[in-house]
């Protein structure tokens, strides 16, 4: 099966690929390695337009879905 998630707010719509992109993105530019990502939890605020993340238990940051979009 294959399938795809997407995420919306307001008239900006965006793929689940997209958001994990951006942070490994993030993660990158801190001068991390991709293959050092253990764990990753992911947070949607419908209300706020923002994803926010937790890596590994205690790397935390977060984005608003409208810069996926530009």
């Amino acid at each position: 099966m294959k399938a795809t998630v997407y995420f919306e707010y307001g008239a900006v719509q965006v793929t689940e690929k997209q958001v994990l992109d951006k942070i490994k993105e993030h993660w990158v530019a801190e001068g991390k390695k991709i293959k050092d990502i253990a764990s990753l939890d992911v947070y949607y605020k419908s209300e706020e337009g923002m994803c926010y993340y937790i890596i590994n238990g205690d790397v935390k940051g977060g984005f608003s879905i409208a810069s996926l979009a530009e």
